[in-house]
């Protein structure tokens, strides 16, 4: 794949951790492209894209501060979609820095069209650190709830350049080898072995039925492989077994399980995300359901965080309302049913 990665104000393409991703990527079989920008001089976005225009087409985007954030404009002008987009200490704003904001206000200062940019964006990833010296979290923040992607906050991450010890960044290795596809036949026993490995019962009798559910159009299953390694899946319902969804039409986002070592690591959201792209064909609403239980806290935040709101009928066990003063085991059949508009 051709991965092009963009370097900030006053940047270039032999620091931070530049130089490894192009090692590291070039070694993994994929060709790498950082250009060098022109900085400060004749530093804008309209002369960034005129040498943007002359590599050859990206399959995965890269870009650092106010390099992620002129990612926009490729995005803007793109005619044909991506396969990932991530943005690393993205600058949505001033920074309090006169010089650098003078330098970077024909980056962010753009009537975008956000939805054709989510349309070509691919899978978006936001990095930043938590204690980012130049751009808030109000600057991710703020992209994130434009695109709709991914956010991870980085711990003491800084600006997530070399002065903060950034010269290298696997975490950027670990989202561009994260692949999702539907469900395959020798994937069965695979799953069921993985899970099995960490303490959980997942015979492999369930994707087989998965499977042909897959098969007959009742149920389409979504695996991601990290490195072609087995790392977590989703199920979609397109014929719910909750009544308020089923009688509305509302596909289910079902049975989301990822490796514990896979876990805190973007799996579960881009799953969420493929599922999402795959209903919105066919839907514009979807539906998921979440157990009240502390084991499900992650996943109360998730789908909190990924726009999912309680679909106002109260908690359900096995699928049916609970009446007021009715008692029902506390336990994974107890659940609240969110849903969202795509």
């Amino acid at each position: 794949m051709n991965i092009t990665i963009i370097h900030g104000t006053r940047g270039s393409p032999n620091i931070n951790w530049f130089p490894w991703a192009r090692e590291v990527f070039t070694q993994a079989g994929h060709t790498v492209h950082i250009p060098a920008m022109p900085t400060p001089e004749n530093q804008t976005a309209q002369n960034w894209l005129e040498v943007y225009n002359t590599l050859p087409p990206a399959d995965i985007l890269i870009g650092h501060s106010i390099g992620a954030t002129f990612l926009l404009h490729v995005l803007q002008h793109a005619k044909s979609p991506v396969k990932k987009s991530i943005f690393v200490a993205p600058v949505m704003g001033d920074i309090d820095f006169p010089e650098y904001d003078a330098l970077n206000k024909s980056f962010w200062d753009f009537p975008f069209d956000w939805a054709h940019i989510k349309a070509m964006a691919g899978d978006i990833t936001i990095l930043h650190g938590d204690n980012d010296p130049y751009a808030p979290l109000t600057h991710p923040q703020k992209l994130r709830d434009l695109v709709e992607g991914d956010y991870s906050i980085i711990k003491d991450g800084e600006h997530l350049n070399g002065e903060a010890g950034f010269t290298e960044f696997p975490m950027l290795a670990d989202i561009i080898n994260l692949s999702i596809r539907p469900l395959k036949a020798e994937d069965t026993e695979i799953i069921a072995e993985a899970f099995s490995e960490q303490g959980w019962n997942k015979p492999a009798s369930q994707y087989e039925r998965y499977l042909e559910q897959q098969t007959s159009g009742k149920r389409t299953t979504l695996v991601a492989l990290k490195d072609n390694v087995f790392a977590g899946y989703v199920t979609i319902l397109w014929e719910s077994h909750y009544a308020p969804f089923r009688e509305n039409n509302i596909p289910e986002i079902s049975d989301l399980n990822v490796l514990k070592k896979f876990q805190q690591q973007g799996v579960a959201t881009q799953l969420i995300r493929a599922a999402e792209k795959m209903i919105a064909r066919k839907s514009p609403t979807l539906g998921i359901g979440v157990g009240l239980l502390k084991d499900y806290g992650n996943a109360q935040k998730l789908y909190y965080r990924l726009g999912y709101v309680p679909d106002s009928n109260g908690a359900t066990y096995n699928c049916e309302p609970i009446e007021h003063g009715a008692r029902r085991p506390v336990d994974d059949d107890l659940v609240l049913w969110l849903r969202k508009a795509i």
